[in-house]
């Protein structure tokens, strides 16, 4: 399929590929990622395309349904700063999916370290301070980037909501002040009318 996309199969030959692959190995994922980069805007694809053919896919029998809607928002967060502000991708799917692979994988490190990254670009600062007491301290390198975006996020994730509030109001009356000063250093520059 990464070949199909590279040489820029049509779209009716694509979706037979796509179709065949899936009636061969329906759980597999892969195919459903492949699909979805197709789909991108920057290649054959229309803004919102892949998100909503990716809700087609998941209701489809002998699927892995919202586990493979997972994966793929998770395979093309690497296109977006925040998936979820910048696509359609809908983030109570996302979540949902996260938990199916938890049930299924409940020991695996890296599920949750992804899920709980998701949970704070959703600004779901809640879950993300639970999943982040599970961590532990525990961090996959490759998921958050580095030592310093892991700890910026667990503390966001700890931080009370009122203080953000609380230092964004603060910060909005700080640069009122500086716009007075500099309004009034501006009125005694200018000469008298």
């Amino acid at each position: 399929m990464t070949l199909a996309k590279g040489q820029g199969w049509s779209r009716d030959d694509f979706e037979k590929l796509f179709q065949d692959a899936k009636a061969f190995e329906p759980q597999f994922w892969g195919y459903d990622v492949a699909k979805a980069e197709y789909l991108l805007p920057r290649w054959y694809g229309q803004p919102g395309e892949w998100e909503y053919t990716l809700t087609l896919e998941i209701d489809k029998p002998k699927g892995l349904g919202l586990e493979t809607y997972s994966r793929v928002v998770s395979a093309l967060s690497g296109y977006y700063k925040n998936i979820f502000r910048e696509s359609h991708a809908s983030w109570p799917q996302t979540r949902d999916g996260f938990e199916l692979m938890r049930q299924r994988y409940p020991a695996s490190l890296e599920i949750l370290s992804e899920y709980c990254q998701f949970a704070c670009l959703a600004d779901d600062r809640g879950l993300a301070r639970k999943l982040f007491d599970e961590l532990g301290g525990q961090m996959i390198a490759g998921t958050w980037g580095g030592q310093k975006d892991f700890r910026h996020y667990r503390n966001w994730a700890y931080s009370p909501q009122k203080a953000a509030i609380v230092n964004l109001g603060r910060a909005t009356k700080t640069i009122a002040k500086r716009r007075s000063v500099r309004e009034q250093c501006a009125a005694r520059e200018s000469p008298p009318v």
